[in-house]
Formats: structure tokens, sequence, C-alpha cells
């Protein structure tokens, strides 16, 4: 390794980190990230530490990242019993909390929109709790899911460096 990829693991290095620490904190898009960073140091290193099958790999860690993200939220309330109009408020309320600013609005937005919306079309208190459980229980199961996945990107990224 010479100088200059020495220099260059640094922001990798720095964009992986920042990446698995974005898994957990939705402001931050952890897999792509990464994604970026590995493609990145990949191509200003000639290749030479890993090539197209790490990248493709990397690729397809985000992509699956991005496709369970949009719909884990969504099927647990769903799974929980939720009507079509309390997932729809789940999934807006969620985007509203992203833009609005404060981060715990990302969480709790979509449970209090999921559990009026139940109330405001007749179900009982018990089943909005449940559709707002369910909600929960699926944003804590993307994030579990994205974590391990970023995880597993800076594994393959590290692998890469080392063989």
């Amino acid at each position: 390794m010479n100088w200059w990829e020495i220099v260059l693991l640094v922001p990798l290095a720095l964009s992986a980190a920042v990446g698995v620490v974005g898994s957990v904190l939705p402001l931050l898009p952890g897999p792509p990230i990464i994604l970026a960073a590995g493609a990145g140091y990949a191509w200003a290193t000639g290749f030479r530490f890993y090539g197209s099958p790490t990248i493709i790999a990397l690729a397809v860690l985000t992509a699956v990242s991005l496709i369970f993200d949009s719909f884990a939220g969504a099927a647990g309330a769903a799974g929980a019993g939720a009507s079509r109009k309390a997932i729809i408020a789940a999934t807006v309320l969620a985007a509203v909390g992203f833009l609005a600013g404060p981060l715990w609005l990302v969480f709790v937005l979509p449970l209090i929109g999921v559990a009026a919306v139940e109330r405001l079309t007749g179900r009982t208190s018990r089943q909005a709790l449940k559709a707002a459980a369910g909600v929960g229980i699926g944003s804590l199961l993307t994030t579990v899911v994205r974590l391990a996945i970023s995880l597993a990107m800076a594994v393959l990224i590290v692998v890469g460096l080392l063989t």
C-alpha cells in the first residue's frame, strides 16, 4: 500500500463509520454512504484492493436496505391489523417527521398518526394501540436490519482491503 492509498483510507474509514451510525439515525442514509465510500475508494485506487464483485455486492445490499426501509413500517402496521388509511398516514407522517427536524418526530409522528387515524375511523382504543405498536415494531425491525446490512457492508470493505 503506497502513501496515497493510506491517505485515502481516512475518508473511507470515516465515511464507513458515518454510514454505520447513519443506519441507526434516520437523518443519515447509512448504506448509500458506505456504498459511495467503498466505490470511491475502489475507483481512486484503480480497483487494486477490491473490484466489481465487491461493488456489486455493496450496491445489492444498499438496494435491499432501501427496499426494506420503504416497506417494513407499513408491513408492521398491516401485520397488526391497521387500516389502509392508517398505513398511509404512518408513511406520510414519517416523511413529515424527517423533514420537520427533530429526530424523535420520525419515530413518534407515525405512531400517533396511526393511532389517531384508527380511532377516527371507528376502531377501538385497543385496536388503535395495536396498530401503533405494529408501526413501532416495524420501525425497530427496520433499524436492526439496516444496522446489520451496514455492518456487513463495512466488513466487505475491510475484507477487500485485507485480502
